[in-house]
């Protein structure tokens, strides 16, 4: 019997309290036509504690930076927290494409 999962990738990202942060994300497919968002929250009541912003630098290649500005990364407190991205295909078909901690050091 075959198996499927759906589930997102992990990623796991630490960052010094206001610094810029940026990664490039490779996504395994083609990602014309696709909407990103990003969110990072309290692990304790799921609550946003900063909007990352998603940029598709290559469609075709599913490549898409996720970055956070000085600003932001300075009005968070140090500790962990959740880091979700979702995806909105074509259609309106919403998955959660990647989840993990955001690690924030002094």
């Amino acid at each position: 019997m075959a198996t499927y999962e759906q589930l997102p990738g992990d990623l796991n990202i630490a960052l010094n309290k206001g610094d810029e942060f940026g990664i490039l994300l490779d996504i395994d497919r083609d990602v014309t036509g696709y909407t990103f968002s990003a969110v990072v929250y309290s692990l304790v009541d799921s609550s946003t504690i900063a909007t990352p912003t998603l940029t598709v630098t290559n469609a075709a290649l599913g490549q898409v930076n996720l970055s956070l500005t000085e600003t932001q990364t300075s009005a968070l407190g140090v500790g962990t927290y959740g880091l979700r991205v979702t995806w909105v295909q074509p259609g309106s078909v919403q998955r959660t494409a990647i989840d993990g901690v955001c690690e924030v050091k002094a």
